[in-house]
């Protein structure tokens, strides 16, 4: 249970990137009744050999749907709340709550930094309790592993430029620097992939029916339903993951016929990748 904080460190650096998107950072102010943010963790193991697949998505649609399951329970037991879109990560570190490491994630121990967060405003009396969250130390010192691994160049040493990070340059729209360097479907995982928080955690091999679901063949064709249900229909719009799977395999040598068939694509976004991927790898349209 986390105390509501008016968030002006996060509104400052959400102000000057323009990243806040229309979140409240007087939370307090915003929401007068609420007693408390219940935050709960989704924690969630990355893929042993996944290839393009990432685990986070996954994650974080089953993350979003436990956490109505979990409003639904609360309300049903007399415990009023309600699901908020709110600076979760912010709100976290303002109550002393985890760590922000230089690629501007947060970790929670004992699960690095592989972790959804959803957020429920409670307003029946409770006492917020962030203090019984264990206490999490910072980078290691003179780590830069992130640094030195970002495809983009994003991080420093003073932190995360988040609008030259490619998850943030996805959201207005893809280019042809993001169709050479993106490695796994729907964002990027390198920084988290070499940060020493998650070390410690097991990795899982990909489950069958989720890889037979982001098989690349199978998206170029269009065949992208069961993809979408596991990562959320609601980034996974527009031929998406068509358009990425078209970038992950041109740079492999692999689905030419299948990528030409894409240039009648009823999707303004496939039908570019298309052209771009048989420019560059196939001699041409």
């Amino acid at each position: 249970m986390l105390k509501l904080h008016k968030l002006d460190a996060w509104h400052k650096y959400s102000a000057l990137y323009g990243t806040g998107c229309a979140m409240p950072h007087d939370l307090p102010a915003a929401y007068p009744d609420a007693k408390a943010a219940a935050l709960l963790i989704w924690a969630y193991a990355p893929y042993e050999n996944g290839g393009h697949i990432s685990s986070y998505y996954p994650a974080s649609n089953a993350s979003y749907h436990a956490s109505k399951a979990v409003e639904a329970e609360l309300n049903a037991a007399g415990i009023a709340a309600e699901r908020a879109f709110i600076p979760a990560r912010a709100l976290c570190i303002a109550n002393g709550v985890g760590h922000q490491g230089k690629n501007g994630l947060l970790s929670i121990a004992p699960y690095g930094t592989r972790i959804a967060l959803e957020t429920l405003l409670v307003y029946s009396h409770i006492e917020p309790d962030a203090e019984q969250v264990c206490a999490e130390g910072g980078c290691p010192e003179g780590c830069t592993a992130c640094i030195a691994a970002c495809p983009m160049g994003a991080i420093t040493k003073n932190g995360l430029n988040v609008t030259r990070c490619m998850r943030y340059i996805m959201n207005s729209g893809y280019t042809e620097e993001i169709w050479q360097k993106q490695q796994t479907f729907l964002g990027c995982e390198i920084c988290q992939a070499v940060c020493p928080k998650n070390a410690q955690l097991k990795k899982l091999p990909v489950p069958d029916a989720m890889a037979e679901a982001f098989e690349l063949r199978r998206l170029i064709a269009g065949n992208a339903k069961a993809a979408r249900m596991i990562a959320g229909k609601n980034i996974t719009g527009n031929g998406r993951l068509t358009m990425e799977a078209i970038a992950f395999a041109a740079r492999e040598g692999q689905c030419e016929a299948e990528i030409r068939a894409c240039l009648s694509s009823p999707f303004e976004q496939v039908r570019a990748a298309a052209k771009w991927a048989l420019s560059k790898y196939f001699g041409g349209i």
